[in-house]
């Protein structure tokens, strides 16, 4: 078809999938009521448009909606709605945007749904305006991937609700958000976001595969938590890279897994709980990294390992290690305490082995602004670097171990 159909009602169907309708290169069909693919396929190479808020798309037993190379979908109206038909047999929809495919939600401020829809993205989806939401409504969509690009204006959102979703090479980009509310999401091998752009998990659960990447590159953000049921989670072999000029704003929720997260960028740690099932699972602070300490935050049988600076800068905040948690001040590193009535101590109530500080040779803790006193309170405590106390006191309540011969500053026990 390279002309003009106007959909305003009625089923596209077929008694097998191989039964397709094809829009060529300079195609149009306008999206104008509410329609349903019904076991067929559907082949769009030119334009499909949605010019009619609150209709509504509906594919049902195992029809097939395939964007391909050149081709566009554009979601012109508000509240658009894509998905599988209640009460149809068979897989839902399968919605595949191919590589040099193009999904567009051009305008209104309002939300469009990808509801019970399994989804391939190998090309771009953007959302130029408003949210563009894919949620799961227990229409046996489970199969939803991501190999292309996601890409978000300013003030624009693109969010991953209940619905399965694995990003596979995936690239978030653009200066909108991109927001995890579901449990479901996984990275199975990349995924970047890019400068510029936000990865959000809100309420939800990121999963780290075994051995995959979560890459935030210089001028990126990455943000964790509105609320304590937000979750990333690390499984064996994996990695969360916070590099040089990236952030990542540790706000609420939990940090775990057996994988790791490495920080060359800025970590803003304002709440939440850097939880592990050993101390052998790490975050590192890398020479170039800076962790600053915004809050009252805990970490819970797992390791920080310190190459860098980490900052405690919020008056009478505590830092609070239990059940075995380590924290390792390496050569060259500082743990700086900025702010007055600091407290680093271990988590009241707290079972097995308390917080350890292992400030090592080279390292440095150092207090240089406010003339108060800050603590470091029940904590098993062993210096073989330096306590530099520039101004106010350095308050030690601790099991103390400090190495013969190691440098001792303006120190009050």
């Amino acid at each position: 078809m390279a002309g003009t159909l106007n959909w305003s009602g009625g089923t596209l169907g077929g008694a097998a999938l191989t039964e397709k309708v094809s829009v060529a290169s300079g195609g149009l069909i306008n999206l104008l009521g509410d329609v349903t693919l019904d076991k067929r396929t559907l082949s769009n190479a030119g334009l499909i448009k949605d010019e009619l808020a609150s209709a509504t798309l509906y594919g049902k037993n195992s029809a097939v909606l395939d964007n391909e190379s050149g081709g566009l979908i554009d979601l012109a109206a508000s509240n658009f709605y894509v998905f599988a038909a209640y009460g149809g047999t068979g897989a839902p929809l399968n919605l595949n945007n191919k590589v040099g495919g193009t999904i567009r939600k051009s305008v209104g401020a309002d939300e469009c749904e990808w509801r019970d829809v399994n989804f391939s993205n190998a090309g771009l989806v953007e959302v130029q305006a408003g949210t563009l939401h894919l949620r799961d409504y227990g229409g046996g969509a489970d199969n939803s991937t991501g190999s292309g690009k996601f890409k978000t204006s300013a003030d624009a959102t693109v969010e991953f609700g209940s619905l399965p979703f694995a990003f596979a090479g995936t690239t978030f980009s653009g200066s909108g958000t991109a927001i995890i509310t579901g449990d479901e999401v996984k990275v199975t091998t990349t995924a970047t976001v890019a400068s510029g752009a936000h990865l959000q998990i809100n309420s939800g659960t990121l999963t780290v595969a075994s051995n995959a990447t979560l890459s935030i590159p210089s001028g990126a953000q990455l943000l964790l938590g509105s609320n304590y049921t937000s979750v990333l989670t690390h499984q064996t072999g994996a990695k969360t890279q916070i590099t040089s000029g990236g952030i990542f704003d540790f706000a609420d929720g939990t940090i775990n897994g057996a994988g790791e997260l490495q920080v060359a960028g800025t970590l803003n740690w304002s709440g939440g709980t850097l939880q592990g099932t050993s101390n052998s699972e790490r975050l590192i602070v890398l020479p170039t990294g800076m962790l600053n300490l915004l809050n009252a935050v805990e970490i819970n049988n797992r390791s920080i390992v310190n190459q860098g600076t980490i900052t405690a800068n919020t008056v009478t905040a505590e830092f609070i290690g239990s059940n075995g948690a380590v924290l390792a001040n390496e050569s060259g590193a500082t743990f700086d305490i900025s702010s007055a009535n600091y407290h680093v101590l271990a988590s009241y109530g707290g079972s097995g082995v308390r917080l350890t500080i292992n400030n090592k040779i080279g390292a440095t803790i150092s207090k240089r602004v406010g003339g108060d006193t800050c603590e470091l309170r029940d904590v098993n405590f062993t210096n073989s670097g330096t306590l530099d106390v520039q101004t106010g006191a350095l308050e030690l309540r601790l099991i103390w171990q400090q190495c013969p011969g190691c440098a001792l500053y303006q120190l009050r026990q």
